[in-house]
């Protein structure tokens, strides 16, 4: 429970979900596990293209990164002067099962039976 509570609490800000949008849509950056040789670094800087699409220094920026990082929901990797940011799928999910509609309903008709 501790790792959705830190989960949950990075998500708390207007920021951190607009970033997660953003790499949620591919706008930005490049996927990590698919980047390879492929990347033009000039080009995809993920932290300075995500600060351009906010009123917010850089530094501000990377501190939300890192808050996301910390709480496992992005992945990050530097390579030489760049830091490439994708979503780490599997916290997702995680995040994502925690709100599963079926395992609730399971587990009030549970209750129930115990209570009937």
């Amino acid at each position: 429970m501790e790792e959705l509570e830190k989960a949950f609490k990075a998500l708390s800000n207007i920021n951190r979900l607009r970033i997660l949008d953003l790499l949620k849509q591919r706008k930005l950056g490049c996927r990590i596990d698919e980047c390879g040789d492929k990347c033009d670094l000039e080009s995809n800087s993920c932290v300075t293209e995500i600060a351009r699409e906010f009123n917010l220094a850089q530094s501000t920026i990377s501190h939300h990164l890192k808050e996301l990082y910390n709480a496992g929901i992005i992945k990050m990797e530097k390579q030489g002067l760049w830091v490439y940011c994708s979503l780490n799928d599997e916290k997702l999910e995680q995040l994502r099962s925690f709100f599963n509609i079926d395992d609730l309903n399971d587990i009030q008709k549970s209750k129930r039976r115990k209570n009937g």
